[in-house]
């Protein structure tokens, strides 16, 4: 999920700013709505990140996962 966020993520950023530029000495650049349109967007996806973060359920207190268990020490084997 991470690697699908990131490249989706950028892939819209790119375009946000590829289609709002200015030109600037012959130059075309990214403008300063761009960058805001991208950071509006980046703070959206955040807030939706949080709410759905708040919907998931609790782990029930009484389970346990094979995490907790603590491992058994190693020995060396004797000749």
């Amino acid at each position: 999920m991470r690697s699908i966020g990131t490249t989706v993520s950028a892939a819209v950023i790119g375009v946000v700013l590829s289609q709002m530029t200015i030109r600037l000495g012959g130059h075309v650049l990214p403008s300063e709505g761009g960058f805001r349109a991208g950071m509006l967007i980046g703070c959206a996806a955040a807030l939706v990140a949080a709410a759905v973060t708040t919907a998931l359920p609790a782990r029930p207190a009484g389970r346990t996962s094979g995490h907790d268990v603590p491992a058994e020490p190693v020995t060396a084997a004797k000749p």
